[in-house]
């Protein structure tokens, strides 16, 4: 850290991070350090709007011990980009892509630069029923480009832009976001599917000149 005020500021922030979103820890990267949070509750809509940079925010199995696992977080990148890692594997957000962390496991998230991103807590029971047995595939990016993620970004900031939402409408628009996860992994695997698929004709194809 710079000096003492910034490093208050870490401290300041982390606090509020641990009280906000759960147990975390974190470390200073490269860089000068800033940390903003902002909460917000709408019935059943619980986010928090992290702007930070400089810093690595990570849970381990300590933290996840002596904190809540009975959520996902559904992290919508607004501004900048942020590196997303869990389970061996690490996505990097762009502004406008979506990911989900699995709160009972270990995580870590990279800010190098300045950065912007919602946080949308899900309950787990509520993600494994729509799952239906399919492996909840986290850490892994959703692109923006995808019509299904543009429709949860509408989906969520017109329920943070509606301070009347009743509580039946906050959990219908939650679980709405909910049913859409699933749908956007399969576009994901199709397109997956179809890249690897090009590939290897395109290797044949190499293959087959050469020889």
């Amino acid at each position: 850290m710079a000096c003492a005020s910034e490093q208050d500021n870490f401290q300041q922030w982390l606090a509020q991070i641990n009280q906000v979103c759960g147990r975390f820890a974190a470390r200073p990267l490269e860089g000068a350090f800033f940390g903003e949070l902002e909460t917000s509750y709408t019935q059943s809509l619980k986010l928090s709007t992290v702007t930070a940079a400089g810093v690595n925010l990570f849970r381990t199995s300590q933290e996840i011990k002596n904190g809540n696992d009975a959520w996902f977080y559904t992290v919508f990148q607004l501004e900048g980009s942020a590196g997303i890692e869990q389970d061996d594997r690490r996505a990097m957000l762009k502004a406008g892509d979506i990911t989900l962390i699995d709160a009972s496991r270990p995580c870590s998230i990279y800010w190098q630069e300045r950065s912007r991103q919602i946080s949308l807590l899900l309950p787990r029971q509520l993600i494994e029923q729509h799952a239906r047995f399919q492996e909840v595939r986290c850490a892994l990016p959703l692109s923006r480009t995808l019509p299904t993620v543009q429709l949860s970004y509408r989906l969520l900031q017109e329920s943070m832009g509606n301070a009347d939402l009743s509580a039946s409408e906050s959990e219908a628009a939650l679980e709405a976001m909910v049913c859409l996860l699933p749908v956007s992994y399969t576009h994901l695997r199709a397109h997956e599917t179809g890249r690897n698929l090009v590939c290897r004709l395109l290797l044949e194809k190499k293959k087959n000149t050469t020889k």
